[in-house]
């Protein structure tokens, strides 16, 4: 998926504003969100994302794991350590690099993750009962597409997003 729209859509300042706001309070609704699940889960927020994180991505290195998370590599090496104590991350030797190590979820940490994801599909279905409209596969897709072009935009500057 691209960050670019097949069918164009007006851009005015009264629109940008508008967006702008509700991306803001999704925003808030997502940071209280994520506080209430982890807790829900028994784990604080960071713990939260480095399970996301590795989830998503399958395994990674904690050097890697530290950049992405925009930690010191001694803070992400304490919260490693705690999630491995908790039975939730693993360590695997990296088949490259004999000092490194690759971490990957254990299935206890799937199990939790997959009980995250539980979580957000109901919060999905409250916002669905609240605003029948998000519902559609273009708008599923419409937002898909403008967290592309966000995250393109965060980590590249507004040019990679094909905006100026």
């Amino acid at each position: 998926m691209t960050p670019e729209r097949t069918a164009p859509r007006r851009r005015d300042a009264a629109a940008v504003d508008a967006l702008a706001n509700a991306l803001h309070m999704v925003e808030t609704a997502q940071r209280q969100l994520r506080t209430r699940i982890a807790q829900d889960v028994g784990m604080n927020t960071t713990d939260l994302t480095v399970i996301s994180l590795v989830g998503d991505l399958g395994r990674i290195t904690p050097k890697l794991l530290a950049a992405e998370i925009s930690m010191g590599t001694g803070a992400v090496t304490a919260v490693i350590d705690r999630l491995v104590v908790a039975g939730l991350l693993g360590r695997v030797p990296n088949p490259r690099d004999r000092r490194s190590v690759f971490l990957e979820l254990t299935d206890t940490g799937r199990a939790k993750l997959a009980r995250v994801a539980a979580d957000y599909r109901a919060a999905a279905e409250v916002a669905l009962r609240a605003s029948p409209g998000l519902g559609s596969e273009e708008t599923a897709e419409d937002i898909a597409r403008a967290a592309i072009a966000m995250t393109a935009h965060t980590m590249d500057g507004p040019d990679a997003a094909g905006t100026a």
